[in-house]
């Protein structure tokens, strides 16, 4: 099962959205799938696409079949996206951008905590610091994982 914050349970019942699980998935794929070729897909398939374990390399190329599967049953395209390197949430130090945002929040994290963390949890915060996503997920991710005071 994956990783699922508290702020993401209502998102993740419905699936109406992508899930910063499903997010990762696609990112270790190195494919895009717009939110209206998400939707356009069974929620069966959601659910299952959404739940898969994706933790090594055989693990994503069974995700990534599965993923062609449902959207070729369901006509949805899938873009290709370019990877160059580790993803970068696999970093073995705190990542820059999400450094620079930990002071704001009173948010401690330092490079082991971070190497003890999940990828999931990795994901989550690199992609929740961004500029253009909003602040409230991101201080609520670091509150769950313990590195931020409530």
């Amino acid at each position: 099962m994956p990783r699922i914050f508290s702020f993401e349970r209502e998102l993740y019942a419905t699936l109406d959205l992508l899930p910063l699980t499903m997010r990762r998935k696609l990112d270790l794929a190195g494919l895009k799938l717009s939110l209206d070729g998400w939707q356009a897909l069974p929620i069966a398939d959601r659910r299952a696409l959404a739940d898969a374990a994706v933790e090594g390399s055989a693990s994503v190329a069974a995700f990534t079949a599965a993923l062609r599967a449902a959207t070729e049953r369901a006509g949805v395209a899938l873009k290709p996206v370019l990877l160059a390197g580790a993803p970068r949430w696999q970093s073995p130090t705190v990542p820059v951008p999400l450094r620079a945002r930990l002071p704001a929040l009173r948010a401690e994290l330092d490079d082991a905590t971070w190497a003890s963390l999940d990828d999931e949890a990795r994901y989550a915060l690199l992609a929740l610091s961004e500029k253009q996503r909003e602040p409230e997920g991101f201080g609520a991710a670091l509150v769950e994982l313990g590195l931020a005071p409530p």
